[in-house]
């Protein structure tokens, strides 16, 4: 069997992400630095249980660089920011 690298996927000018109506797998894959490029990111809409989920309570180092440079979470319930700030350093 062949196996091949994935592809890194550049969006170098997005800077609104709207992923409230996503599949777990595609929040997976546009959050993961290993899969997706994407330096402009500011704004990120999502559900918080989905959010939960794919970073493995805020502590999945490979989606924590896409998370830390947002300044904004729209999330579908309450946040406590403060107990995250370390995975979202500039909310």
């Amino acid at each position: 069997m062949k196996t091949h690298a994935p592809t890194l996927i550049k969006l170098p000018y997005l800077v609104l992400l709207d992923l409230t109506s996503a599949h777990l797998d595609y929040v997976e894959q546009f959050l993961c630095d290993k899969v997706t490029y994407l330096p402009s990111l500011l704004d990120l809409c999502i559900k918080y249980e989905l959010l939960t989920t794919v970073t493995n309570n805020f502590t999945n180092e490979s989606m924590r660089r896409h998370c830390g440079q947002l300044k904004r979470l729209h999330a579908s319930s309450t946040i406590h920011v403060d107990k995250l700030h370390h995975y979202f350093p500039l909310l």
